[in-house]
């Protein structure tokens, strides 16, 4: 799952108001699990590479700059531009291009929304062994686009993204471990392991989700102090989320010297975040705090 795009928006926020409520949500009805597994597996001999004959170098060089132009780096963010140097370096052999190329087609960045196009290139990403790719798959899965929606067959292109280092898929499949499918019971400590694995990588979500998990007391004993550590490490790298999980930590006085001020002035951080999720959050709890005698 890619936690900028909304299709692990509901299991992210899980982490800091009522997991079980909203990861239940997505629980949902879902196909049968042979229906998508078998679906899902089919797609690995389908992809082609379509790759002409590249250094790694040149490959690795042309991603760099399409990153640039997509993230703003350096230059005007520029979609467009972004995509045309995907594709040079997707010609060049660089699974992870054919990946960002997809997640383009998925989103309409630069193009027109495309999910049977997001499907293609994931499939030459795939051909590729790249994870980022399938990872891609397994959100196509999860959310029904392009595919027939099945969980099951969403988990498989997950764990096979994991297995190839997708540090977004390691948490994927961790939430699906907090969640109450059918198919997988419910494991806080399966999911602790794999959400650890992805922050040992550096993940910033997955740091927010242990420390999640450490303030709900699920797989572990409550404990505050720790959860605080986590989300305040998170928060350092720049993570929103995180910033609120630190000021509501400070607001209730849990694990920490109870401080209005203090909370207040996580808020504010998190307003001035780059996630518009926790800017929503953060600018209705100053509104409210605004009415509440200080403490």
């Amino acid at each position: 799952m890619q936690y900028n795009n909304s299709s692990f928006f509901l299991s992210k926020l899980a982490a800091y108001f009522c997991p079980l409520i909203a990861i239940s949500i997505l629980a949902g009805a879902h196909p049968s699990f042979a229906a998508g597994a078998g679906a899902g597996i089919g797609l690995i001999g389908s992809g082609t590479a379509g790759a002409r004959t590249s250094t790694p170098d040149n490959a690795a060089s042309m991603l760099k700059r399409g990153l640039q132009y997509y993230r703003g780096q350096g230059v005007q963010q520029n979609y467009a531009k972004a995509m045309r140097w995907f594709r040079k370096a997707a010609g060049a052999a660089s699974g992870e291009a054919m990946a960002r190329i997809g997640e383009m087609y998925e989103r309409g960045f630069g193009v027109r929304k495309s999910y049977k196009e997001a499907l293609k290139w994931f499939r030459k990403g795939i051909a590729n062994a790249d994870g980022r790719a399938m990872n891609g798959i397994g959100d196509l899965y999860y959310n029904g686009w392009g595919v027939r929606q099945s969980y099951a067959a969403a988990l498989i292109w997950y764990r096979k993204a994991a297995a190839a280092g997708s540090r977004d898929a390691m948490c994927a499949v961790g939430s699906f471990y907090e969640a109450n499918f059918p198919f997988l019971p419910v494991n806080y400590k399966k999911a602790m392991i794999w959400y650890r694995r992805a922050a040992a990588l550096g993940d910033i979500t997955a740091m927010d989700l242990v420390g999640g998990l450490y303030e709900g007391g699920k797989g572990v004993p409550k404990n505050y102090v720790v959860a605080m550590a986590w989300y305040r490490d998170a928060a350092a790298r720049g993570d929103g989320l995180a910033m609120i999980a630190v000021a509501r930590l400070y607001l209730g006085g849990e694990g920490v010297v109870q401080s209005t001020a203090k909370a207040v002035g996580w808020y504010r951080k998190a307003e001035a975040s780059k996630s518009r999720p926790a800017r929503l959050i953060a600018r209705g709890m100053l509104k409210a705090l605004q009415h509440q005698p200080p403490r």
